[in-house]
């Protein structure tokens, strides 16, 4: 080979070999970007949050619950007492009083009722009757005198400011509600003869200036007040048996007070005279409860309908701001009007801040608890204690819920890893591509760099072999 091909030959491999080289760079730093990439999505699986599947010992509580009589209590909280740093075991016990109300406003089927006038509405054949007008007393020949509950004549005496309503505070004690013109303020003290005297101190319910009374249901009040239930105090002075003539005339006053209005009730038909009067008040008191329950304290009107498994005559109560809404009816003056019947229902009440103290089984449970509840009219604490009962019940639902909302987080962190997983496996397939060209760049480089040292040898001589001609 001659020189100048030989120089030529090297400039070429030369050139070659640094085309090599860049390329290799090339790969190279493709290569570092491929690798930043993997770390990223490695990064992204370490910050990945595993879902974790829900306990059911999260969704379980215990509860402890204690009967009195018909009520099932079930406490709230039990706070160690701070008064004494929960020293002798004593706490402050928060529970829900809860019973069964047999006697209670609940909503009925809504009934189809007819518009016959502007105060007249009719479900079928029976005309709705507007609850008022109880009679409670007449006068015959100058003297008042009521029917009791027991359905007999009472006069009015002179012990007639004893005849009181009698309401029930939240302490669970009665209280005789006083007149608004007996002279009496909050703060003052009564005697069971309606005297001022220290028997009791005047105090307000519900707004109402009361006095306490001593005894149970059964004998509210004093002497001869034996019976008296919550409403009003029963009259005195029975009217006997032998008083023929006039308690003829006051069954006929009464009568003639009731009037006719209820003779076309089915309900009414099949009562006495006294016991429409009664059904009559017992209207009023129904009245009452009805606006409590509704919260409207406006009219309501009433009918009564046989149970054809009893028997007996259950009431029916249409409120008149519903039955007075023309656009609910159509054109034959029908409409569906909401009504509220007698039922059963659940009450609740809660009791708070009472002191207690508790018993514990070897597993650390409550067994059996005491509380203060409350003192009596001398003053003296009432303690009752109770054994607790352990009921350990389980939210189903809401663990059914969690364990969906787990099912479908894990799918979506199986998803998201797989998903990583791909792009890395890619990631890799192509690392080992460059990987793979760049051992080739390799090979070729020294090759090249071998056919190199050799065109240098070429040269060398050819240069060496040039000087020995010119130096001879």
């Amino acid at each position: 080979m001659g020189m100048s091909a030989s120089q030529a030959r090297f400039l070429s491999l030369t050139a070659r070999k640094n085309n090599v080289e860049f390329e290799g760079q090339q790969i190279n730093q493709q290569r570092t970007t491929l690798s930043n990439e993997s770390a990223s999505y490695y990064s992204m699986l370490c910050d990945m949050e595993v879902p974790t599947p829900p306990s059911i010992d999260d969704y379980t509580k215990v509860t402890y619950t204690f009967n009195d009589g018909a009520m099932t209590n079930t406490l709230i909280s039990l706070l160690p007492d701070k008064t004494t740093a929960g020293a002798n075991n004593r706490y402050v016990v928060n529970y829900v009083e809860e019973w069964q109300d047999d006697y209670a406003i609940v909503p009925a089927a809504s009934s189809m009722v007819e518009m016959k006038g502007d105060d007249t509405f009719a479900i079928g054949s029976t005309t709705l009757r507007k609850i008022g007008g109880a009679v409670k007393d007449v006068t015959v020949d100058g003297t008042s005198y009521h029917i009791g509950e027991d359905g007999k004549y009472y006069s009015n005496n002179s012990n007639s400011n004893r005849q009181k309503e009698i309401v029930e505070g939240d302490d669970n004690k009665y209280y005789v509600v006083l007149g608004t013109n007996e002279g009496y303020k909050e703060g003052d003290y009564i005697s069971n003869n309606f005297t001022k005297g220290d028997k009791s101190k005047v105090l307000k319910i519900n707004g109402k200036l009361c006095y306490s009374v001593s005894g149970t249901i059964s004998n509210v009040g004093t002497d001869s007040n034996s019976g008296a239930k919550i409403g009003n105090v029963p009259y005195y002075n029975e009217v006997s048996d032998s008083q023929s003539e006039l308690k003829s005339k006051i069954k006929k006053e009464f009568e003639k007070q009731i009037g006719s209005a209820l003779n076309d009730d089915e309900y009414a038909k099949t009562l006495s005279e006294s016991q429409r009067s009664a059904m009559l008040q017992n209207e009023e008191y129904l009245l009452k409860m009805v606006q409590e329950k509704t919260g409207d304290s406006g009219d309501f009107y009433i009918r009564y309908v046989q149970n054809t498994t009893t028997g007996n005559y259950d009431p029916y109560l249409y409120a008149s701001s519903e039955l007075h809404q023309e656009q609910k009816y159509n054109n034959k003056n029908l409409g569906s009007i909401p009504c509220y019947s007698l039922g059963s229902t659940r009450q609740t009440r809660e009791i708070l801040h009472k002191e207690a103290t508790v018993e514990k089984d070897s597993s650390g449970r409550y067994v059996a608890i005491t509380i203060n509840i409350g003192q009596n009219e001398e003053g003296e604490d009432i303690i009752r204690t109770y054994a607790l009962t352990t009921t350990t019940s389980t939210d189903e639902e809401a663990y059914n819920d969690a364990m969906n909302e787990y099912n479908y987080k894990q799918h979506e962190y199986d998803h998201r890893i797989q998903e990583i997983n791909s792009k890395l496996e890619i990631v890799q397939q192509q690392d080992k591509q460059l990987e793979l060209k760049l051992k080739q760049l390799d090979t070729e480089e020294n090759a090249i760099s071998t056919e190199m040292d050799a065109v240098k040898k070429v040269i060398s001589k050819n240069v060496e072999s040039s000087f020995k001609t010119f130096s001879a």
